[in-house]
């Protein structure tokens, strides 16, 4: 089981905790944590800006690793990158992610595309580490993939896509009396302070 947890003991940034029947670790989260997924039993960590801060890291970005987006390995305790560095260099301000059957993720992200810059969705595919750049027309801060398609949030509604990305259908949300919004893995909860309701496509 994996924990995103607020001023975790002497520390007064967010930590991620794995917990096991044989074993715990820990590690300190930084700044900046956008969106969190459990893939295929990993932990994957997407960061808004410059990524993960840290003492040791690049003293030129301040002590930021500006890597957006980081897998934890508990056994080792250690965060790894996830995209080369030809991908960080386009991705200014990453919003959510979500991931598909195939070995796809599918980062929505402000920034550049060649010469473009604007609202994108890289769908990236983790065992060949290519990737395909959508544009698209709103900032959507929470996604989720079931039976073949996207969705995302964009603050009004949920999109509908298809795997190129192409929308399809647009659900507008009553938000009234709700505290916020959080994408789980095939499903999107609406909180409320005693109460949630949840969103999820049917088969």
């Amino acid at each position: 089981m994996y924990l995103i947890v607020d001023g975790f003991s002497e520390t007064e940034t967010l930590a991620i905790l794995f917990l096991s029947e044989t074993a715990c670790a820990r590690d300190a989260v930084g700044h900046g944590l956008t969106d969190f997924k459990v893939i295929d039993g990993q932990a994957y960590l997407l960061y808004h800006e410059e990524g993960l801060f840290h003492e040791n890291s690049d003293n030129a970005l301040n002590g930021y690793s500006g890597h957006v987006l980081l897998k934890w390995n508990p056994a080792e305790n250690k965060m790894e990158q996830v995209l080369p560095d030809g991908f960080l260099e386009l991705i200014v301000d990453a919003n959510s992610f979500c991931a598909d059957e195939k070995g796809n993720l599918y980062i929505f992200y402000y920034g550049d595309f060649e010469e473009e810059s604007g609202k994108f969705c890289l769908k990236y595919q983790m065992q060949t580490k290519q990737g395909e750049f959508y544009p698209v027309s709103e900032y959507y801060d929470a996604s989720f993939y079931q039976n073949n398609h996207l969705f995302a949030w964009d603050g009004k509604g949920i999109a509908k896509f298809n795997e190129h990305l192409e929308r399809l259908d647009y659900s507008l949300i009553d938000t009234e009396g709700y505290t916020g919004v959080s994408a789980a893995y095939h499903e999107m909860v609406f909180m409320k302070r005693d109460s949630c309701h949840v969103y999820r496509q049917l088969a």
